[in-house]
């Protein structure tokens, strides 16, 4: 039972994180296609918003985890076995690596409109 909790969980955090990734792209949308109009390439423009999202992730990755262990201890009346410091370090930096590749291929695919196009188009 724990398992499939486990796995619900990892699939929601998945399905949020894909969701407030593509609408960031979205609303930043104009912004982008401006920056591109003035010289910027597609390439960099995408890699703006993916370095934003190093900090939060990195962030948010060290609190859940640190909070889950910290509420598995406060829960559960047995010792907590924490897993060994290499393999938290490799889940802070998949959540990290996961997160920056989500919105560098959001905003590459909203790099494709041209950008005048953009430009013309009323701000919903």
């Amino acid at each position: 039972m724990l398992s499939l909790v486990v796995i619900m969980l990892v699939a929601q955090a998945a399905v949020n994180t894909v969701c407030i990734i593509w609408a960031t792209a979205l609303d930043s949308r104009r912004s982008r296609a401006l920056t591109r109009a003035l010289g910027a390439n597609p390439a960099q423009v995408s890699a703006g918003p993916s370095v934003a999202q190093v900090l939060p992730a990195l962030a948010g990755a060290v609190l859940g985890l640190a909070g889950g262990i910290g509420l598995a201890e406060i829960l559960d009346d047995d010792p907590v076995s924490i897993p060994p410091l290499r393999q938290l370090l490799a889940v802070i930096l998949a959540c990290v690596v996961a997160v920056t590749a989500l919105t560098a291929i959001s905003a590459r695919v909203n790099a494709r409109r041209p950008a005048g196009e953009i430009l013309r188009t009323e701000p919903t």
